[in-house]
C-alpha cells in the first residue's frame, strides 16, 4: 500500500509559494473558494476556528493580534494545510491572512516567500476577497519591503 505525501515545513512553504501556477494550487483554489456566494461567512468561519477562544476574526484585520499570536496562525495554516481537503483551504486562508496582517500591523514579514510570489498571491486575493479583508490585503501590498 502507497504512503500518502508528507508535508514538512519547507514543502508546505513551497507549495504555498507556488502561488498562482498551476492552475489548482492552494491560493488559486483559495481565491475559487472566497469567490463562492457564501465566501465571506466561510472566511469568517475559518479564521475564527483557527484564532481559537478569546480572539475573532476582526482582531486579525484590526492589528489587535500580536506577531507573536499571528505566527501561531500561520503554524496553524501550515498544520491544516497537511490535512488536505477542506482543511488544505483552512490552511491557506490563515496562512496567507496571518502573513498579511503581520507585514501590515507589526511590519514584520513572517514567511520566507519572495516578495513576488506573495504578491502575485495576494493580488489574486484581493480580487475575489471579501471588501473588509481585501483592505487588509491591499495594505499588505502597498507596504513596501522584502
Amino acid at each position: 500500500m502507497n504512503e500518502p505525501p508528507t508535508f514538512d515545513d519547507a514543502r508546505v512553504s513551497r507549495i504555498l509559494g507556488l502561488g498562482l501556477s498551476p492552475q489548482d494550487s492552494p491560493a488559486e483554489r483559495l481565491a475559487e473558494r472566497l469567490s463562492a456566494s457564501d465566501g465571506e461567512a466561510w472566511l469568517e468561519r475559518t479564521l475564527a476556528a483557527l484564532l481559537g477562544e478569546g480572539h475573532s476574526p476582526d482582531d486579525l484585520r484590526s492589528g489587535q493580534l500580536s506577531l507573536a499570536e499571528l505566527e501561531i496562525i500561520k503554524r496553524r495554516g501550515k498544520e491544516r494545510f497537511r490535512e488536505g481537503g477542506e482543511a488544505l483551504l483552512v490552511g491557506t486562508a490563515g496562512y496567507f491572512f496571518a502573513v498579511a496582517a503581520a507585514w501590515v500591523h507589526h511590519e514584520a514579514m513572517i514567511c520566507s516567500q519572495p516578495r513576488a510570489e506573495l504578491d502575485a498571491v495576494l493580488e489574486r486575493l484581493v480580487e475575489v476577497a471579501p471588501p473588509r479583508w481585501s483592505e487588509l490585503l491591499l495594505d499588505a501590498l502597498e507596504r513596501s519591503g522584502p
